[in-house]
């Protein structure tokens, strides 16, 4: 994980943290074990026969909205440029939920953002800079909202990535691991976003992280927003991929469709997953490693404070945590883009651009409509949605909880405590120390 090199006002981040099953036990349930097993590994470069001429990505996508977001097209947002004569690029952006508190639409921001790094992407004629292209596509989103961006360019054989927050890819080569994404976060579920700077403190696409790698024909490469990654191990992913393309090609169909199965495949394990309440999802796992952390840190803090404090230490340690399971309902996003060389390839590259523009304009008609929708209410409203979110920024249009101290929380019940929390998308439950350390927190 790539440090910030600015400091960040945490509480001023949404965290898309969505509450999922509990189960009460005295330790976090097993990893499921990973379907990747059992599943034959294969050689992705026999596929195509390697070269190490100019390569060119030969990109999918397949994306499955909230089931509570469907009308409106969920909050994830990509975009695909494919390229008959080699190269090519993808992103994917992953909109902030929180911000529905405010009535805002990270959708919008998202898929905005999205919009102008494919614009500039495409007229982007010096090396590949996927920084420049996702601190341009943020300086000119000029929405209220939120949220994370990858961009993944190709020139060569060489792959140039930035990626911001949470959304990410892997890079699978002759069906193994060759390099994962880490997601960059400030705490557990609270990742690096690009917001609107008018309105809230953010991050910025110099905070993101930069990934060269020289690539061979035949590598594929999975990228999508948390949905996917929350809900689906990647040892599943890698095994998916290797094998349903295999099983494709053999089978007689084209390339193209191949990586259309991988999407298809994988977005509805993910959604299938999402649904799961007993699913131990790698989201869970992650959540129960943070549970424990923070009661860990909270049980050194009171051994610190004598015999009395090391008793209650003791009791603590001994107290059972509930575990965290089930899958986190989401916007799933899955791209799926194989390495190929484009002089063999050039019928599948151009069907996949034609799909790709097909596929995208469902898109773009929800992005105009929810900018005229944007418009009306800005019209209508006294004081336009943008406005509101600057006076709860300064202070002159407080919400419950604004300004408060550290020494206010301890003056705090529970009740209230818990109140707060909500009001910042974090847990509710836990210990009353925990949620005064959550809050406070929150709130430096």
């Amino acid at each position: 994980m790539q440090a910030s090199k600015h400091s960040v006002v945490r509480g001023a981040h949404l965290s898309s943290r969505t509450t999922i099953s509990t189960a009460f036990r005295s330790r976090c349930a097993p990893r499921r074990p990973s379907i990747a097993q059992g599943r034959r590994v294969v050689s992705t470069h026999a596929m195509f026969g390697l070269k190490k001429s100019s390569l060119a990505f030969l990109t999918v996508a397949k994306n499955t909205p909230h089931p509570e977001k469907v009308a409106k097209g969920g909050e994830d947002a990509w975009f695909i440029r494919v390229d008959a004569k080699g190269g090519g690029a993808f992103g994917v952006a992953d909109g902030v939920g929180g911000y529905d508190e405010f009535g805002v639409d990270s959708g919008l921001f998202s898929k905005r953002l999205m919009q102008l790094a494919a614009e500039k992407e495409q007229t982007q004629s010096s090396s590949p800079d996927p920084k420049g292209i996702m601190e341009y596509a943020h300086r000119q989103t000029i929405l209220p909202g939120a949220c994370t961006a990858c961009i993944v360019q190709l020139q060569g054989s060489k792959m140039y990535a930035a990626n911001l927050g949470d959304s990410g890819f892997i890079v699978i080569r002759n069906g193994d691991k060759a390099l994962a994404t880490e997601p960059l976060q400030h705490f557990f579920d609270c990742p690096y976003q690009l917001n609107n700077s008018d309105t809230a403190p953010t991050d910025n696409a110099e905070d993101a992280t930069m990934i060269e790698m020289e690539l061979q024909e035949g590598d594929i490469i999975v990228a999508g927003s948390d949905g996917l990654f929350d809900n689906v191990f990647q040892d599943d992913i890698i095994s998916i991929a290797t094998s349903t393309i295999a099983d494709s090609l053999k089978a007689g169909k084209s390339p193209l469709e191949a990586n259309e199965a991988v999407a298809e495949e994988l977005a509805a394990l993910a959604y299938q997953h999402s649904q799961d309440l007993k699913y131990p999802s790698p989201y869970a796992i992650e959540c129960n490693k943070d549970e424990a952390a923070m009661k860990q840190a909270q049980t050194e803090k009171l051994k610190q404070g004598g015999i009395f404090g090391k008793a209650l230490g003791g009791v603590m340690n001994a107290v059972q945590t509930p575990t965290v399971v089930g899958g986190k309902l989401d916007d799933i996003t899955v791209l799926v883009s194989t390495v190929v060389a484009p002089g063999s390839n050039k019928a599948a590259l151009e069907g996949a651009a034609a799909a790709a523009a097909a596929g995208l304009e469902p898109v773009m008609a929800q992005l105009a409509s929810g900018m005229r929708i944007l418009q009306e209410k800005e019209t209508k409203s006294a004081t336009p949605i943008i406005t509101r979110k600057k006076l709860v920024r300064s202070g002159q249009a407080k919400i419950e909880g604004a300004g408060i101290t550290v020494a206010d929380i301890e003056n705090m019940d529970k009740a209230t405590i818990q109140k707060m929390l909500m009001k910042y998308d974090l847990p509710t439950s836990g210990s009353m120390q925990k949620l005064k350390d959550r809050l406070a927190k929150a709130i430096s």
